[in-house]
């Protein structure tokens, strides 16, 4: 992953038991009920962490729980999951959607999204893009690539995919948008605004200006067009016209050029970009009809290319950061500071905001389950609302008696012995058949142990998450006598294990020891591996 996320997120540990209450969850740096029994456990147990649903035959452990500065992690074992189920968002929340962006610390860019509270970012393509925008429903992104040195439409789907090619001809195509139905691709090609649909092309602007359609927006509602072309006087300004019919009347006049206009949500109000009196680009924000404009960013950094959040509550845009790289912030719409959302050496360029994201719920655990039928315990991590990633783990003998001595505890320490931590341990009375685990969820699953596994024989594992994104950083498995603790030595915040380790997986699914390890040191505040032996 080649940006690193802000430590901004709320330390929000959400936890509803439908059923009956089954302890009180202990506090920051972990510890509680690690090896007692609830005392007559409930038939059906329901929890709720955010949009993901359990239900398990009782519960033989209390939940224990560790928090970071952005995520707060839960485990919860000695039990038989039988449905563990992601539901769609009941509420609209700005983590519900996602920003798409291009971005490359090489020559080429490709398309990446992100959470729209900046977590999780994702590649999308491999063969190139730039100019990102997003179907009505949240499902496709259109984009530009070029092939043999000409702008080209395609479209992709928004967990990526193999792009499908929209245009072929040899004229240059600029800033693809989808229309706000779905049905048509609109972008600028010869100086003019035309739209595609079923391979047929319509031309819907007929500019006579000496620039010609150098940007557009189409309003929410689908019936006009923003779009900026140079006045009598060769100043770019905003003119809207109706999408029909080229009738553009002009909304601005101020002397600077205008570009990167683009309409809020509810079709009240425009931003774009032009200089202030220092000739740095800044937003600005005006109503519909072209009055009031106030500038939403200010200084040298400035701003540009801004889109709006769906709920019209905010901007993204991009804007250079203290280390003179490109990246995206975002600004309330009323104005004040701003909050970096993308990090490190890498470009990024030109952000789009989706819609609020909706889909079917997604079975996890359960009939036809992602990550297996049954489980005996799971560690989950979230920050708010928001689902940062999920483990679930099962024994050999899938018995209630079994899966009843899974154990999960969460490593910490007193005094300056060790650090508060986010390491937990899992244990089970046998071995384990199945253990998996996924960062980001609706990406890819890796198996550990199970099917598509490598591992086996492992009787527990190690399991360290990075305090910050709440995403699992590193998977190290090895076999122990049952109700034996492996206790690492600490120094600083560096924590090290000493015991064969039969493997030891990365955040990204890669195992870094395919031949064992004899010694592991990791990062007890990241998770990540430090060194291994």
């Amino acid at each position: 992953m080649m940006y690193n996320l802000p430590p901004q997120f709320n330390r929000v540990l959400l936890i509803g038991i439908a059923t009956a209450v089954v302890a009180a969850l202990p506090g920051c740096g972990g510890s509680g009920g690690g090896n007692g029994l609830a005392s007559n456990p409930p038939a059906t147990s329901k929890l709720q962490f955010g949009p993901l649903s359990t239900t398990s035959n009782g519960l033989a452990q209390p939940p224990v729980t560790s928090a970071g500065v952005g995520c707060t992690v839960t485990g919860i074992a000695g039990t038989q999951f039988n449905d563990v189920t992601l539901n769609p968002p009941s509420i609209k929340d700005l983590a519900h959607t996602l920003i798409a962006f291009s971005g490359s610390t090489s020559t080429v860019d490709q398309l990446y999204t992100m959470t729209g509270d900046g977590r999780n970012v994702t590649q999308i393509t491999t063969s190139g893009g730039i100019n990102p925008s997003w179907s009505p429903d949240g499902s496709k992104l259109v984009f530009l690539n070029q092939v043999n040195q000409v702008n080209q439409v395609f479209t992709v789907g928004s967990t990526g995919g193999q792009p499908t090619a929209v245009t072929t001809d040899l004229a240059q195509k600029f800033q693809p948008k989808f229309s706000p139905d779905g049905t048509k691709i609109l972008f600028i090609k010869q100086g003019d605004v035309v739209s595609i649909s079923n391979g047929v092309t319509t031309q819907l602007t007929h500019s006579t200006s000496t620039s010609g359609i150098t940007g557009y927006a189409i309003s929410p509602d689908g019936t006009k067009l923003l779009v900026e072309q140079s006045d009598v006087a060769q100043v770019i300004q905003l003119f809207v016209t109706p999408i029909t019919s080229w009738n553009p009347v002009q909304l601005t006049y101020t002397g600077q050029d205008k570009f990167f206009e683009s309409w809020s949500p509810d079709g009240t109000k425009i931003s774009y970009n032009s200089t202030d009196a220092n000739s740095v680009m800044q937003v600005y924000v005006m109503t519909a009809s072209g009055h009031s404009a106030t500038a939403l960013t200010s200084g040298t950094s400035g701003g540009y290319c801004a889109t709006w959040a769906p709920d019209g509550s905010k901007l993204a845009y991009n804007a250079i950061d203290s280390h003179q790289v490109q990246q995206i912030f975002e600004v309330s719409a009323q104005g004040g500071a701003p909050t970096e959302l993308t990090f490190g050496t890498a470009q990024a360029n030109k952000p789009a905001w989706s819609t609020y994201l909706t889909s079917s719920a997604q079975k996890l655990v359960g009939t036809s389950g992602s990550m297996g039928t049954a489980a005996a315990g799971l560690i989950v991590s979230e920050s708010g609302q928001q689902l940062n990633s999920l483990l679930v783990f099962d024994t050999a003998h899938p018995t209630t008696a079994s899966r009843a001595l899974a154990r999960v505890t969460a490593q910490s320490g007193s005094g300056n012995q060790m650090p508060t931590n986010l390491v937990f341990t899992l244990t089970t009375g046998d071995s384990l058949s199945s253990l998996k685990y996924v960062n980001g969820i609706g990406n890819t699953i890796t198996s550990v142990i199970g099917s598509g596994g490598s591992v086996t024989g492992a009787t527990s594992a190690i399991v360290s998450f990075d305090g910050t994104t709440g995403l699992v950083a590193l998977v190290m498995t090895y076999s122990a006598t049952r109700g034996a603790s492996l206790q690492p030595n600490a120094r600083g915040d560096e924590l090290t294990y000493n015991r064969p380790f039969s493997a030891v997986f990365d955040g990204n699914g890669k195992n870094l020891a395919p031949n064992g390890a004899s010694s592991v040191t990791i990062n007890s505040k990241s998770g990540q591996l430090v060194r291994l032996q």
